[in-house]
């Protein structure tokens, strides 16, 4: 009996620093007995001919809006604007990161993307093309602290 105590004394103590470590925070364990019992219909990376298709077809439509609105931009879009847009949306920089490379305040670069964005929208008005809405997410500077931290 005195074992069995001090192996869960063990136990627990090894269990709550596996616990304490980020790592397991988001780390679920199944067995894979569990998984193969899921019969694959319900499986979640299961998707049906019909959406598969969908998929396709809107990467398609994706790839021909997306070489549209480089096209327009090189011809409508002023160069600042241009950089900005690029910047932002084709290689994901934050408008912080931008502005420290261009020396301009956040502010302003967010002002000329939103500029360009409209000149491109009403360019698919234009044209009949439709986009999904635009929308510039701010971005939380990781060295800032906030009172929900």
């Amino acid at each position: 009996m005195k074992n069995d105590v001090s192996k869960r004394k063990c136990c627990k103590s090894s269990l709550k620093n596996i616990i304490s470590s980020d790592s397991f925070r988001n780390t679920v364990f199944v067995s894979s007995q569990f998984l193969e019992e899921i019969p694959e219909a319900q499986s979640l990376w299961y998707e049906t001919p019909e959406e598969i298709e969908q998929k396709i077809q809107w990467g398609k439509e994706k790839s021909e809006l997306l070489k549209w609105v480089k096209k327009q931009m090189e011809r409508k879009l002023t160069l600042k604007e241009r950089k900005y847009i690029e910047s932002y949306y084709f290689k994901g920089e934050t408008l912080e990161v931008i502005s420290k490379r261009f020396h301009r305040h956040p502010s302003n670069i967010h002002r000329t993307i939103r500029r360009g964005i409209k000149k491109l929208i009403q360019l698919t008005k234009n044209e009949n093309l439709r986009f999904h809405s635009v929308r510039m997410k701010r971005m939380r500077s990781p060295l800032v602290k906030t009172n929900d931290d």
